[in-house]
């Protein structure tokens, strides 16, 4: 009986120390601060571009001559022209790049090439082209893939026929565009074109695109080739044709 007896003391001396202990235990201050806001929010249709901190992006690109050759029409187009409508919100270069690019694909273009602009700007270069004399392009009567032959790409270069051929130039910048007082050369526009990347840099898609910050412009060098010339010479600039009608006509843009 007397085991029994201490046993029972000592656990209800036990449960007392329990309850005092826990009794004794300060209760954690509530955190009365406002709760602080996330610095990047996430939108639902798109995530936010994060920002590029980084030099010149351009600078990962051949560039493209600054000053630009003199073009027979330089003139700003309004970013909704590629998206055929509003252009949405969160767009980063990459976005427009892609975007424009679509559009020269789905136009025939089948090589375009990219070339820094500005500081964190681009240029797309589609390839020369022979064009009908309401701007319209020319439909390419070879259509089999061969191995590619530098003799006969220089014979086709200097046996071009008569007519109207135009270079086209898509120039996302966000520094002033300036302008070279000498006309370029066929060759000279070819051998830029040539020189350019395949692709833009993944680094684009984390840089946004601000319509206060960068313009779009399209630059239009209308060649003409008489008979008894040697070779494509440029025409002044007074175009015979609208920029609207050049890129309606090349199958870029659907309507003006």
């Amino acid at each position: 009986m007397l085991k029994r007896s201490v046993v029972k003391t000592l656990i209800a001396a036990m449960f007392i120390a329990s309850v005092i202990g826990c009794a004794s235990k300060p209760k954690p201050v509530e955190d009365i601060r406002a709760p602080t806001s996330d610095p990047t929010p996430t939108r639902d249709d798109k995530p936010i571009v994060m920002p590029y901190t980084g030099s010149c992006a351009a600078e990962l690109l051949p560039q493209l001559p600054s000053p630009v050759p003199l073009m027979t029409i330089k003139q700003p187009i309004p970013v909704r022209k590629i998206f055929g409508g509003s252009v949405p919100n969160g767009l980063s270069l990459m976005d427009l790049e892609a975007h424009l690019s679509k559009a020269l694909i789905d136009a025939g273009y089948s090589s375009f090439s990219y070339h820094g602009a500005g500081c964190h700007g681009f240029a797309v270069m589609p390839e020369f082209e022979e064009i009908e004399a309401n701007g319209k392009r020319k439909s390419k009567i070879a259509v089999r893939r061969s191995p590619f032959d530098l003799a006969a790409y220089f014979e086709g270069l200097f046996a071009a026929p008569y007519g109207y051929y135009r270079q086209i130039i898509f120039v996302v910048t966000d520094v002033p565009l300036t302008v070279d007082d000498e006309y370029p050369l066929e060759s000279e526009l070819r051998t830029i074109q040539r020189a350019g990347a395949s692709a833009l840099p993944n680094v684009y898609s984390r840089i946004a695109y601000e319509p206060s910050r960068y313009r779009f412009y399209a630059l239009i060098y209308e060649f003409e080739k008489d008979e008894g010339d040697t070779a494509a010479t440029l025409r002044e600039p007074k175009s015979r044709l609208s920029l609207d009608e050049h890129l309606v006509g090349a199958g870029i843009f659907q309507t003006p």
